[in-house]
């Protein structure tokens, strides 16, 4: 009987406890600032400090008390004097599960399956890069998805003639862990070396030829434009925004979140002329001689808006895309949690004012993720001091 009680009285002590911790994070999270902005967006020369403590006058209205940060620093940055940036704490905990971001598609393995890359009854005209090999939970695959051994892997990628792009499924975030292995030289125990680096959940494919017009960004980086797609509540789905990034010289990715430059591209495909990057308010200009639109642009949007019909899960995606020398759009990723931060810097607020108006009364009743980190909270009068809390 005592045991009975001690048992029944741990389970009210734990639910007690868990929900002193949902009352918390939900206090911090309408009013915390997404640390990856101050570690990794925001130009340490900013002065954050006169607008730590402002509340943004939009949110609060459905009971958000984001702070102005981000929303200063996004204006002064993209010339758009604006409150109805999107926060990122608002972007990750809120709208990200609002709008169906899941786990079930950080797999690009499997995103290419769903997708119907090789498909020959397509609508509309794609293709993704063509794979040498892959591996999947440990299971390496060639190019027709059939499963092959270790030894016929190592073979196929010894046998392939022309520069290999190697990364891994699971995340390519920051552009961590993309390479290029060179045609030239390759040898069969440091190609083995690479498989046992990867572990698990890589690719090993074809390098894209992208258009002579996208190549004068960078040459010697696939210069990818990210197109963002949405499905509002009624289920119609739009062109949000879209960026063009481009690596340094010499580099091979293109992220922004890897020292990449970026700009804004309009409606049109027109590209911005003012080049921008993370953690920097200084900007340079394009080159006259560089391409003024991004070659069929409209071919892209159109891709990208077919794709996301096919998904019915998800009702905001981040694709990333270029351009065949023949104008056949190209899909590198699919992004379910393509953040907002770039457009918000290139361009002005990812979302109109009307979308959100329809939007954030039905965000506002949803229940937030809790078991994101890191989340910061700020201290009265104590300036930029941070508390990581999970």
């Amino acid at each position: 009987m005592k045991e009975i009680i001690l048992k029944h009285t741990a389970s009210i002590l734990h639910r007690i406890a868990c929900k002193a911790v949902e009352t918390e994070a939900r206090v911090l999270l309408r009013k915390g600032c997404n640390e990856v902005f101050f570690k990794n967006i925001m130009a340490p020369e900013f002065d954050y400090k006169p607008f730590i403590h402002r509340i943004n006058p939009y949110y609060a209205q459905w009971g958000f008390k984001f702070s102005m940060v981000e929303a200063e620093y996004f204006s002064l940055m993209s010339g758009v004097k604006s409150d109805i940036f999107i926060p990122g704490t608002l972007f990750f905990h809120y709208l990200i599960p609002f709008l169906g971001g899941t786990k079930k598609y950080v797999d690009k393995n499997l995103t290419r399956k769903f997708l119907g890359a090789k498909s020959l009854c397509k609508k509309v005209d794609f293709r993704m890069a063509n794979q040498v090999v892959y591996n999947s939970q440990g299971m390496f695959y060639n190019g027709n998805d059939e499963c092959i051994t270790l030894e016929e892997a190592l073979d196929a990628v010894m046998a392939y003639p022309e520069d290999i792009i190697t990364k891994p499924t699971y995340s390519t975030t920051w552009g961590k862990g993309v390479a290029k292995l060179k045609a030239e030289g390759k040898n069969r125990e440091a190609i083995k070396e690479l498989f046992l680096k990867y572990k698990k959940n890589f690719s090993f494919e074809e390098c894209i030829v992208q258009h002579p017009d996208i190549a004068q960004l960078n040459p010697t980086s696939l210069n990818t434009t990210r197109v963002t797609t949405y499905r509002r509540p009624n289920g119609q789905l739009k062109f949000l925004f879209a960026f063009q990034r481009f690596g340094k010289e010499g580099k091979v990715v293109d992220n922004a979140s890897a020292g990449g430059d970026f700009v804004g591209v309009y409606y049109d495909g027109t590209l911005g002329r003012t080049i921008k990057q993370f953690k920097s308010l200084k900007t340079r200009r394009l080159n006259d001689n560089i391409v003024e639109k991004i070659p069929y642009f409209e071919r892209i949007k159109e891709a990208a808006l077919y794709l996301h019909s096919k998904i019915p899960d998800l009702n905001y995606i981040g694709w990333d895309f270029t351009v065949s020398p023949e104008g056949q759009p190209i899909v590198i990723e699919m992004n379910s949690y393509g953040s907002t931060d770039v457009p918000q810097i290139a361009l002005g607020p990812a979302f109109s004012k009307e979308d959100l108006d329809e939007l954030m009364p039905l965000v506002a009743t949803w229940k937030p993720s809790y078991d994101c980190v890191p989340m910061v909270a700020f201290e009265k009068r104590k300036g930029h001091k941070v508390k990581i809390r999970s």
